[in-house]
C-alpha cells in the first residue's frame, strides 16, 4: 500500500512517498518493510539515478518500493511514477500609481511581483505593447524574468497583463490682454503657463511644458483675417487645434483670462491720435 504526498503541486517541500505491505494472511500475516528509492525522469522511458533523497523540484519520477527482507529470496518492488506541477503564482501589480506625460518613457514605473512560496517577493520583467511614452493607454504583459525560475517551479496565471494609462499633462494658460491704436501693428499675442493638478499624482518638476516640446496650443484674434482691427474691443481666443488636427494630444489645455470669468483674453484697438497743424 503506497501513502502518497498531500500535494504534488511544488511547494518547496520534499514529495516523499511511504510504502507498507503485509505477507500472509489472518493472524499469520507478517509486515514488510520497504526502502523507497527515486529516479527524475530524463526522457522519453529514460530515468537518471536512484536516490534516497525525495524529490522537491518540479519535474517527472520514478519512485520504488523494495523490500529487503531475508524471508524472500526473490524481494518485493513495487514502482509508480508521478510528476510535480509548478506553483500558480499570483500576480501583484502596482495598481496605485498615477501617470501624468512628461516627455520620457515611463514602463519602469509600472511593477510586478509574486509571492514564492518561502522567502520575499520577487520581480516579473513587465513589458509594454509600446514605447510608454505619450499619453495614452497601454497594455503591459508580466513575465518571468531572465534567468528567475531556471527550475520551473512557478508557473504564471492565465490572464498576465494589466493596463494602466498615462493622462495627458494639464496646464492653465492666462490668455494676457493686449492694446494698440488704431493703424500700428498687432501687438503678440502672449499668455503664460500653469502647470495644473491630476488626482494621485505629484508634480515632477519640469513645469507647465515639458522641455524640448512645443506649445500645445494657438493664440488667435476672434474674426480677424488681416489688415487693420477698426477701433474696438476683440477676443483673444486659444485653440488646441490647427488646421483641424489637434496641436499636441498629450496635453489637455484650459484657458483663462487671469480671473476665472473668461475663457479668452481681450485685444484693444484704441483711436488714433491725430495733431491738427
Amino acid at each position: 500500500d503506497w501513502t502518497d504526498p498531500k500535494s504534488l503541486e511544488y511547494d518547496g517541500k520534499k514529495k516523499a512517498f511511504t510504502a507498507t505491505g503485509k505477507y500472509g494472511e489472518g493472524e499469520n500475516a507478517e509486515e514488510v518493510s520497504f526502502t523507497i528509492t527515486y529516479q527524475r525522469q530524463t526522457g522519453e522511458g529514460a530515468y537518471g539515478e536512484e536516490t534516497s533523497d525525495a524529490p522537491v523540484n518540479v519535474g517527472s519520477y520514478r519512485v520504488i518500493a523494495r523490500s529487503n527482507d531475508p524471508n524472500f529470496t526473490q524481494g518485493l518492488e513495487s514502482t509508480r511514477t508521478f510528476a510535480i506541477t509548478p506553483y500558480t503564482v499570483t500576480i501583484d501589480w502596482n495598481e496605485e500609481i498615477t501617470l501624468v506625460y512628461n516627455g520620457e518613457e515611463q514602463s519602469g514605473k509600472v511593477s510586478a511581483t509574486y509571492q514564492p512560496v518561502a522567502g520575499d517577493a520577487i520581480a516579473l520583467a513587465v513589458t509594454p505593447d509600446a514605447e510608454m511614452k505619450d499619453a495614452a493607454e497601454y497594455t503591459l504583459t508580466a513575465s518571468f524574468a531572465e534567468d528567475d525560475n531556471a527550475l520551473g517551479n512557478y508557473a504564471l496565471p492565465g490572464v498576465v497583463t494589466q493596463k494602466y494609462t498615462i493622462y495627458p499633462r494639464p496646464i492653465k494658460v492666462t490668455i494676457e490682454d493686449q492694446t494698440s491704436e488704431y493703424g500700428d501693428a498687432l501687438q503678440t499675442l502672449t499668455a503664460t503657463e500653469e502647470l495644473g493638478t491630476v488626482t494621485g499624482w505629484t508634480n515632477d518638476g519640469k513645469g507647465a511644458i515639458v522641455p524640448g516640446d512645443a506649445k500645445p496650443y494657438r493664440l488667435y484674434i476672434q474674426g480677424y483675417t488681416g489688415g487693420h482691427l477698426a477701433v474696438g474691443s476683440y477676443y483673444i481666443n486659444g485653440s488646441t487645434a490647427e488646421e483641424g488636427a489637434v496641436i499636441d494630444a498629450n496635453y489637455y489645455v484650459e484657458f483663462s483670462d487671469g480671473t476665472e470669468s473668461a475663457n479668452h483674453g481681450v485685444y484693444t484697438v484704441t483711436p488714433r491720435a491725430v495733431t491738427i497743424s
